[in-house]
């Protein structure tokens, strides 16, 4: 991390970061927003295009986010690095789930390019090692080498959203039935971040993370 001046500007969230973590980022000249969207952050149209850093984020905070900038224009403003979106076209529910999720409406219309390292083959795999001992070996480095296989840029398909008539864009999203095994719960809310604050270090290895930059 670090800019100058001239560079574009750059913001981070997490609504588990501590005092020190923002303090770090502050001194790298990363502006670090305080209130916690939940994903729904607008491209500001002011800056052309917007890049979203959302590695290993939960499918609602991905949906929340398109669906924050839904039409033609707001999704051309776009850009998301982060899990494959298009590995969720094909599961059962799909269809259904189009009415309440704009993850999944978004799909048809969205182009997709993998940057992750094939995975291949971990210490554990070719030793027949436990994770831990792949640690104890110095394999630590080719252990967690898949971790972001399928991290992929995504943007909008401009010729294919323009082909969407205008009552496909004003279909209103759906409140989703809590039992649809699509609906992810790997979220943490607006009104639980003050608590998860609190939470240790430990705990913080399994909570969302969001930036974004201006470009």
């Amino acid at each position: 991390l670090g800019r100058c001046a001239t560079e574009l500007p750059f913001y981070a969230y997490d609504p588990v970061f501590d005092s020190l973590e923002v303090a770090f980022l502050r001194t790298k000249g990363c502006e670090v927003l305080e209130e916690n969207l939940e994903g729904r952050y607008v491209a500001s149209a002011n800056h052309g295009c917007t890049l979203f850093f959302m590695p290993h984020c939960g499918r609602e905070l991905y949906s929340n986010l398109l669906q924050a900038n839904w039409s033609t224009e707001g999704l051309s403003r776009l850009l998301v690095l982060g899990n494959s979106l298009h590995s969720y076209a094909g599961r059962p529910g799909t269809e259904r789930a189009a009415s309440w999720s704009a993850l999944f409406r978004a799909l048809p219309i969205l182009l997709e390019i993998g940057v992750g390292a094939a995975a291949g083959v971990t210490c554990s795999k070719r030793h027949g090692l436990s994770s831990s001992a792949c640690m104890k070996t110095g394999d630590a480095a080719e252990l967690f080498a898949n971790a972001f296989n399928n991290m992929s840029l995504h943007a909008i398909d401009l010729p294919a959203a323009q082909r969407r008539g205008e009552k496909w864009w004003s279909v209103p999203f759906e409140m989703p039935s809590l039992g649809d095994p699509l609906l992810s719960l790997d979220i943490i809310r607006a009104k639980d971040s003050c608590e998860a604050n609190d939470q240790s270090a430990e705990d913080k290895v399994s909570v969302l993370e969001l930036s974004l930059i201006h470009i």
